[in-house]
C-alpha cells in the first residue's frame, strides 16, 4: 500500500571485498584494486536497478536517496587527501520529474538526509532535527564529526577540534 518505504543496504565496497559469484568485470580493470573492482559491481548494479525500476508504475512517484555510510579508506585522488575529502560520500536525492539535477559540492552530513527527505515529499509538519533540508538554500553548511577521540566542526571556513574538553585545534580552511 502507499505511502511506503524501503531501505537497501549493501555492503560490497567493505572489506574484504566480496563480488557476487558469476558477475564479470570487464578485461581492462585487471589493475583495480578490490575496492574500485566493488565500486564498479555497485555502479553497475545501480545502472540494472533503476533500468528495472523505471519499468515500474511507482517509479515517478518515488523520492530515491543514494548515500555511504562512510568514507573509503583508499584515497587515490589529491581532492580526498584532505580535511574535506577524507569524509567525503555521495549523497543523492532523484525523484523523476520532481527534484531538478543539481551537482553540488555544498558540504552536508548524513544527519541532514532526514529533513531534506521531509521537505522533497512536500512534509509541512513541524519536526526536531539535528540535521538540515539541503534544499534550503538559507540554511548554513556545516558539519560535525567525532573520529579518533577528536570532535569535529566546521562551518566550511573553519576547523575546530576538540578532546571534550578544551579546543585542541583551530584552521583556517579558506587558506
Amino acid at each position: 500500500s502507499q505511502p511506503f518505504a524501503a531501505i537497501v543496504y549493501t555492503l560490497s565496497s567493505h572489506h574484504p571485498f566480496n563480488l557476487p559469484a558469476g558477475f564479470v568485470l570487464p578485461s581492462d580493470v585487471y589493475n583495480w584494486s578490490s575496492f574500485e573492482k566493488t565500486v564498479y559491481y555497485t555502479d553497475s548494479a545501480l545502472r540494472d536497478f533503476f533500468k528495472t525500476a523505471a519499468t515500474k508504475e511507482w517509479y515517478d512517484n518515488t523520492l530515491f536517496v543514494i548515500t555511504a555510510d562512510h568514507a573509503n579508506t583508499e584515497h587515490y585522488d589529491d581532492a580526498f587527501n584532505s580535511v574535506w575529502g577524507m569524509y567525503a560520500v555521495p549523497i543523492a536525492f532523484y525523484y523523476p520529474g520532481k527534484i531538478a539535477p543539481n551537482p553540488t559540492a555544498e558540504m552536508a552530513q548524513q544527519t541532514d538526509i532526514g529533513a531534506s527527505i521531509l521537505s522533497a515529499l512536500n512534509v509541512t509538519d513541524t519536526i526536531f532535527s539535528f540535521g538540515r533540508n539541503l534544499f534550503d538554500t538559507l540554511q548554513q553548511p556545516a558539519w560535525i564529526t567525532f573520529i579518533n577521540q577528536t570532535y569535529q566542526f566546521s562551518d566550511g571556513h573553519y576547523l575546530i577540534q576538540s578532546d571534550g574538553q578544551q579546543a585542541v585545534g583551530v584552521f583556517n580552511l579558506d587558506q
